[in-house]
């Protein structure tokens, strides 16, 4: 079915940074056109630091369209021209203020791909030594080191209702069993392979 559509323009509508605003227009196989309103983010990196087998680095942050603050893992967007690997690294020391010692691949993952051209990339960082970095200037975070278990099983602390860039409770308890199961050698080798059987993220 997917060979019927035909791709015919695309039209910048607004450029806002790392952020693109377009139009693109495709035939469908009934022959009628029909516009998508895209928002390009590129690449994205989310990172699971992990202080212990029992415990994860989460930061606090206040998201302006949730109007609520947010515990999540650390993350953001790559720079032009920066790997995976670099933008996750730069990402964990801005907002979570270490850098992993060893920085295992675990999936790739396209959170929206209706309307948001976005590619995120995540991986579990551990050994971790203190090594932080400057954040952007609209960024304020609270660190806070939680057991494994209770994130996000059981609400997020101090109230807030509101977690993304969130791997749902089977993930995040079985992390270790996934990496006993795949070793770093075969889950950096699954870029293009999806994520092991059993593991499904959601980030935002």
């Amino acid at each position: 079915m997917s060979g019927h559509w035909q791709f015919l323009r695309t039209t910048t509508l607004r450029s806002m940074g790392r952020l693109t605003l377009r139009e693109d227009v495709w035939r469908l196989p009934t022959g009628r056109e029909r516009a998508y309103p895209v928002l390009h983010v590129g690449l994205t990196v989310g990172v699971v630091p992990l202080v212990d087998r029992e415990h994860v680095l989460l930061i606090r942050q206040f998201r302006h369209l949730a109007r609520a603050e947010s515990w999540e893992l650390p993350g953001g967007g790559g720079g032009a021209g920066e790997s995976p690997e670099a933008a996750a690294q730069r990402e964990l020391r801005e907002e979570g203020g270490y850098r992993a010692g060893r920085l295992t691949y675990l999936t790739r993952v396209l959170p929206s791909s209706a309307y948001l051209d976005e590619e995120a990339h995540c991986f579990i960082g551990e050994d971790l030594i203190p090594d932080p970095l400057p954040g952007d200037d609209d960024e304020f975070f609270e660190r806070r080191v939680m057991p494994l278990r209770e994130w996000p099983c059981s609400p997020p602390p101090s109230g807030s209702a509101s977690a993304s860039r969130a791997i749902p409770a089977p993930a995040v308890e079985r992390v270790y069993d996934f990496r006993t199961r795949f070793p770093a050698s075969r889950l950096n080798e699954r870029r293009d392979a999806g994520p092991p059987s059993g593991i499904h993220l959601a980030y935002s």
